[in-house]
């Protein structure tokens, strides 16, 4: 089963920019934000088929992105 929408939650832009780069080409949206809130406001109103998280960010972690 192919991925049709992701985001990713990379604090690091140059890093989450190259990882967007590097896999819009296989999945049709990606989208980026750099925090557990935009995390949390972006997933109030989109629902990706999967997350890649960075661990620590700059208002949490990855574990308080999915306990959402």
């Amino acid at each position: 089963m192919k991925l049709q929408t992701l985001l990713i939650v990379e604090d690091n832009a140059s890093f989450g920019r190259s990882l967007v780069a590097a896999l819009e080409s296989q999945v049709p949206d990606v989208r980026l934000v750099a925090s557990v809130a935009e995390a949390r406001q972006a997933l109030s109103s989109f629902s990706p088929s999967a997350l890649l998280l960075d661990v620590c960010l700059p208002d949490g972690g990855a574990i308080d992105v999915i306990a959402i």
